[in-house]
């Protein structure tokens, strides 16, 4: 099964570079001087047009790939996330389908974007906490639950199907 972590950085950020150490297990399918992705378990990362960007999962694509990795909507479909940076911003886009999770948490100043929070939760330090307003409403209102950004753990939300999500390392 295909698990990967994202690790969106300022490359001159000490906690950024400590994690990247910590993850030299896992096979890194890109590196950028904002954003480094990592996966196992999975098959070969796509890249994108322009090769600052990569696409984990499925992919079916009926044209070449964009760099962009918003514009994959309109020219691709599967179970994917894809990753892309233009230098400034790094653009996160999960599948319409939403068959491959996309959660994302941060860590100081590090954004990190994970597909398994057991992942997540090996590399931050601390004890977690239980959301649980969030358990309240799963319990009482299961589809809005599951359909939120919200998670059950306090600091990681998710990403919805054909969501994109742009942040700054």
């Amino acid at each position: 099964m295909l698990r990967y972590l994202a690790v969106v950085a300022d490359p001159a950020d000490a906690q950024g570079v400590q994690l990247c150490q910590r993850l030299s297990k896992w096979n890194c399918c890109l590196q950028t001087s904002g954003l480094t992705v990592y996966q196992t378990g999975g098959a070969e990362a796509q890249r994108l047009g322009d090769a600052r960007g990569v696409v984990l999962g499925k992919l079916f694509a009926t044209r070449p790939l964009p760099s962009d990795p918003g514009a994959l909507v309109k020219g691709a479909w599967g179970s994917y996330v894809a990753f892309g940076w233009d230098g400034r911003i790094v653009t996160v886009l999960r599948s319409p389908a939403g068959a491959l999770a996309c959660f994302h948490a941060r860590i100081g100043a590090v954004h990190v974007f994970f597909s398994d929070v057991n992942d997540y939760l090996a590399l931050q330090s601390g004890p977690v906490s239980i959301n649980w307003p969030w358990m309240a409403t799963l319990l009482a209102y299961p589809r809005h639950a599951m359909g939120s950004e919200a998670t059950g753990i306090v600091g990681i939300q998710q990403l919805q199907p054909g969501e994109c999500l742009r942040c700054n390392p």
